[in-house]
């Protein structure tokens, strides 16, 4: 709901309605959602995608107006595209095969290649920023961060990584390398004894020169110089130093050597364009070598002398980004109502931001919901149908438990509404006045509030038999509208509003919409309630797809001034009631007056969206629409040029924004993108609702969480190798890197197996995933990594160190500037600065150096671990070396 609270104060933009009634496949972040919503270090991705295309302005068109005034507003924009490719579904279990003799064969531990997802179980979707900032203020931006000594990385306004143009690299604040000292020189060799000198002949071979005096002998008279901060050069991609370029040298680097492309992160320097290599140590010769070495990128500017500009760029090679990574920052537009008879200023931030998928969403949504019956069985959300009863009524207590009685929660589970106790007095303690008091049973368990469980009663309690909830008590009318809960909210809301029955079924305590506008309260339960269910992201739950393309602008707009009257003198009401009639009638009409006409007077207004954002189930409701309708991207001039008629007296006007219109447009310049739709009437998601679907932290971790655990783990898996018994590797006994104690606390409990030593041995990949995911990967948090590739160092130092973490938290705090506590617990706030800092690349390589660093320095502390450094190190180079 922050994002949704945020987006009901914006100017307008709202979706899937503007503010002028007119279809609007977008959302809006302005000046009045920058005060809820961090907006000052850039636009971000909204999923892994790759950009395909953008338009970077050189500076702002000015829009001239008739009467004199002038406005501003921005054409640029990035494009980029995404894939939401479909689970597979679970293997089918083979009838056990016999021999020639009849008996089972044993099952093969081999796993049969995973063959590539059909093309119906992956959808290409858009994710579309529009009025990006223009290229002056980037400038601008630079120039300003020069002046005032800043590094323009810090400021999070560097030129983008995907502009094309002439590309090189410059060595700035980031980069703090520095030479080495000379080395101590040695000392001078003794004075030869009077009967061995020869003066005549020493001056002569000094060239007549008197000798120095013997407390001069061996300085150098020259002075070295200090030593020069920069950038190291190495001989292959994190070798040997050759060299050191100084701080404002510029570079231009190879984009086709093979050693970098195995180590990424590297370049090879294909040409120094100012400045000059210097020695790795200060005094020394410069390597031969060094003009052509290899640099870390992540210690470089990124410099782009950016062309074409003013045009759509379509990339030859698309650029790849992670979810939250910086692709562009607000741009400006100004409308009519904002422009001055002054010279015109950028004076109105705004992003206009929409996600689209083409024609075959439709089918991929239905594949989807059907692939969902065949998974796992999912309690990401709780899905509530229209008519489902609330559960509001509650029996009266049955029983009743005496003072002094001990309430001893069943099966160790004291937390919720109502708690199963069993009730137990105290018994007559024999012996010592210090021996432990006994409790034996008192009559059968009850049920009571849950804030009672595991006390002694002090005064009468009352409780049930039964578990106070029962779906006979399910009364009163039926839900009103469909309503998606997230189970993860909802476990949020504390014991109170959670009780899990005598068949372990959980009931949760919700509160829905009504017709009257009004709200309703009550219980329900997450299995066997009629109209009430758990589901998956892959169930969409409460997505509503409507095709709205039949519908044209001009009957939008004429609808807009029947519903608000705002008809002129010379204009007649019955001019626009047919178009009024036809756009009512309109799924999406229809379905919003549903949704949020909260009074009842048949008309949607811009003022009820913005209450309806404010309003759980009405925000629900609208960020779950999926509409089809014709982009304003594309298709022409002909719709806007229909609607001139009604302009009257402000034709002129019009036609203006007509112009300005046509310099928006992009649509037909990009369709030879790979999967972007050809015709512009695509599907249109609300950007929250998409992704409030698939982004979850919930129990399960989403089955993306899994996911990403599976991409990383044959790495790990690889790395801990097979049964280990060494006396000297502090871990004990292992297999696949479960160690012993580990092996012993689990098994049982998440293989089902008994924690033998037999068993440990026998240990498969497939269990010890099982074990890593849920005990390591999950609880720690790795899902919640903004980075794949620094999720599994840190998670694969963890494995090996129980000291990593607050390795890791040092280092952020001294280089990054975090804040976080050096505690070496992976929380939530540690987890938040690793995912702050912008460059990940150069994250990942920090904590590579620094875990280098922590191994050789746990060999200096103990020799008997020496044995396992140059493994330790290797696992290094193949966390830096993997591609996920």
């Amino acid at each position: 709901m922050t994002y949704m609270k945020a987006l009901a104060v914006a100017e307008d933009g709202s979706y899937p309605l503007g503010a002028n009634g007119m279809w609007h496949g977008g959302i809006h972040f302005d000046q009045n959602t920058s005060a809820q919503l961090k907006q000052g270090d850039g636009i971000r991705a909204i999923a892994d995608g790759e950009v395909v295309a953008y338009r970077l302005d050189s500076k702002y068109p000015e829009q001239d107006y008739q009467d004199g005034r002038h406005a501003l507003y921005s054409t640029g924009f990035v494009l980029v595209r995404h894939q939401l490719q479909l689970p597979p579904p679970p293997p089918p279990k083979p009838a056990p095969a016999k021999n020639s003799d009849g008996e089972p064969v044993p099952a093969s531990n081999s796993t049969p290649a995973q063959n590539k997802p059909a093309p119906d179980e992956t959808l290409t979707l858009f994710s579309l920023y529009m009025h990006t900032m223009d290229w002056n203020s980037y400038q601008s931006a630079a120039k300003q961060a020069k002046v005032a000594q800043v590094d323009l990385s810090k400021l999070n306004i560097a030129p983008m990584p995907y502009w094309e143009g002439d590309r090189y690299y410059r060595v700035g604040e980031k980069a703090q390398d520095k030479q080495d000292g000379p080395l101590p020189k040695a000392p001078m060799p003794p004075q030869r004894n009077s009967a061995d000198s020869d003066p005549l002949g020493d001056l002569i071979r000094n060239n007549f020169e008197p000798p120095a005096e013997p407390d001069q002998a061996g300085n150098d008279a020259t002075p070295l110089p200090s030593p020069i901060m920069g950038l190291r050069i190495r001989d292959l991609p994190n070798g040997k130093i050759i060299g050191i370029l100084p701080k404002g040298a510029e570079l231009i680097v190879s984009d086709t050597d093979e050693q970098a492309k195995a180590k990424p992160g590297w370049a090879k320097i294909k040409t120094i364009k100012t400045g000059t290599a210097v020695a790795a140590t200060v005094g020394q010769p410069v390597s031969p070598h060094a003009p052509y070495g290899y640099v870390f990128l992540g210690e470089l500017d990124p410099i782009v002398d950016t062309k074409p500009l003013d045009t759509v760029v379509v990339l030859k090679q698309p650029y790849a980004v992670k979810a939250g990574d910086v692709i562009g920052h607000l741009g400006h537009y100004l409308r009519y109502p904002d422009a001055k008879l002054l010279p015109a200023k950028p004076t109105r931030p705004l992003l206009h931001l929409e996600v689209f998928a083409g024609p075959e969403l439709e089918a991929f949504i239905q594949r989807s919901r059907e692939r969902a019956k065949q998974l796992p069985a999912s309690k990401a959300f709780l899905e509530i149908s229209p008519g489902a009863r609330l559960v509001s009524d509650l029996p009266e207590p049955d029983q009743k438990l005496q003072p002094g009685v001990k309430l001893a929660p069943l099966a160790g589970d004291s937390k919720g509404k109502w708690v199963k106790v069993q009730p137990k007095t105290a018994a007559p303690v024999h012996g010592s006045r210090h021996a432990k008091p006994a409790f034996n049973d008192a009559g059968t368990p009850v049920w009571v509030d849950g804030s009672l469980a595991d006390t002694t009663t002090t005064a009468i309690v009352p409780g049930w038999k039964d578990f106070p909830l029962s779906f006979s008590n399910a009364k009163g009318p039926g839900a009103d509208f469909r309503d998606v809960f997230r189970t993860a909210d909802l476990e949020k809301n504390g014991a109170g509003s959670i009780a899990k029955d005598d068949k372990g079924r959980r009931w949760y305590y919700v509160t829905i919409g009504a017709k009257d506008g009004k709200t309703r309260d009550g219980w329900v339960c997450e299995r066997d309630h009629p109209l009430v269910r758990m589901c998956g992201p892959w169930d969409w739950p409460g997505f509503e797809l409507i095709d709205n393309s039949s519908i044209m602008p001009i009957d939008m707009l004429k609808r807009y001034i029947h519903v608000a009257e705002l008809f002129l003198a010379d204009e007649d009401k019955t001019e626009f009631e047919t178009s009024a009639a036809t756009v009512n009638g309109s799924p999406l009409i229809t379905t919003l007056e549903k949704a949020i006409d909260a009074n009842h007077d048949g008309k949607v207004t811009a003022q009820e969206l913005k209450h309806a954002q404010e309003t759980r189930w009405m925000a629900e409701a609208l960020s779950h629409l999926v509409v089809r309708c014709e982009s304003e991207w594309g298709g022409g001039l002909g719709k806007w040029e229909a609607l001139s008629p009604l302009m009257k007296k402000l034709l002129w006007l019009w036609k203006t924004e007509i112009e300005r219109i046509g310099k928006l447009q992009w649509w037909e310049q990009v369709t030879s993108v790979k999967g972007f739709p050809k015709d512009p009437n695509p599907w249109h998601l609300h950007p929250i609702g998409l992704i409030g679907n698939f982004a979850q932290k919930s129990e399960e971790g989403c089955g993306d969480c899994a996911a990403r655990f599976k991409k990383i783990s044959k790495i790990i898996l690889n790395h801990e190798g097979g049964i280990v018994n060494n006396k000297n590797d502090k871990g004990g006994f292992t297999n696949r890197g479960i160690a012993w104690p580990t092996w012993q606390k689990y098994a049982k409990e998440d293989l089902g197996v008994e924690p033998t030593v037999e068993n440990l041995k026998a240990l498969t990949e497939s269990q010890a995933e099982v074990i890593y995911l849920k005990r390591f990967w999950e609880p720690k948090g790795f899902c919640q990594f903004r980075d794949d590739r620094v999720a599994l160092m840190t998670y694969d130092w963890t494995i090996t160190s129980g000291g990593a973490v607050k390795q890791i938290q040092k280092m952020l705090n001294s280089k990054y500037g975090a804040g976080v506590g050096e505690d070496g617990g992976l929380g939530p706030n540690t987890i938040k600065a690793i995912n702050a800092v912008q460059d990940q690349d150069q994250l990942l390589q920090d904590i590579a150096e620094i875990r280098r660093k922590y191994y050789k320095m746990l060999v200096d502390n103990d020799s008997s671990q020496v044995v396992f450094l140059k493994g330790w190190l290797g696992r290094v180079d193949d966390c830096l070396q993997v591609k996920l």
